[in-house]
């Protein structure tokens, strides 16, 4: 393992400060290091930017590697592939909402909504969901001229967002330091 944060403790571990945040560049370079790393072990090949189809035969493995820049080819056998597998279905996967939406009606991706304001054709907003990708909708229409009342937010129920600088200083809670 390698230290990407900045602040250590007495005996120079990783400590969790609020301000010890890296960027995207440190954390790029950060893997980059790693994978140097587990390459230059000579126990590791790694292959970027590629496609990868399996078969199996006699309790082995065998996955066909496809470099998407080059078309070059890796096979390599493998006694066991331990794999993540989830059914992650994100709104510009599919062809429209799960639901049912009235023909007037203008649906937007959430991609698009940058360009839909832009555009100025529409005066109302429907954002559908609570999560970080409502939330950066609702914040983006706000910051973009768009008035609140302009906006209709729909969530499944209260939401209670923390800023967290005023709840985590020098590693320790808020609730520690006022208890």
């Amino acid at each position: 393992s390698r230290k990407l944060g900045k602040m250590r403790d007495g005996k120079g571990r990783e400590k969790f400060h609020i301000d010890d945040r890296s960027t995207g560049a440190e954390i790029a370079e950060y893997y980059g290091k790693v994978a140097e790393q587990f390459r230059q072990s000579g126990r590791v090949q790694l292959i970027f930017d590629s496609e990868y189809e399996e078969s199996e035969e006699d309790k082995h493995t065998t996955c066909i590697v496809t470099n998407r820049s080059t078309g070059e080819i890796t096979t390599v056998s493998c006694g066991k592939v331990v794999k993540i597998h989830t059914n992650l279905l994100v709104p510009s996967m599919r062809d429209g909402p799960p639901f049912p939406v009235d023909a007037a009606a203008k649906v937007v991706p959430v991609n698009d909504l940058p360009s839909s304001v832009k555009s100025g054709k529409h005066s109302k907003y429907i954002v559908i969901g609570a999560g970080k990708t409502g939330l950066d909708s609702v914040t983006h229409l706000l910051r973009n001229g768009v008035d609140q009342s302009d906006i209709t937010w729909i969530i499944s129920r209260d939401v209670w967002y923390f800023i967290r600088d005023g709840y985590i200083r020098e590693g320790n809670s808020y609730w520690q330091d006022v208890g």
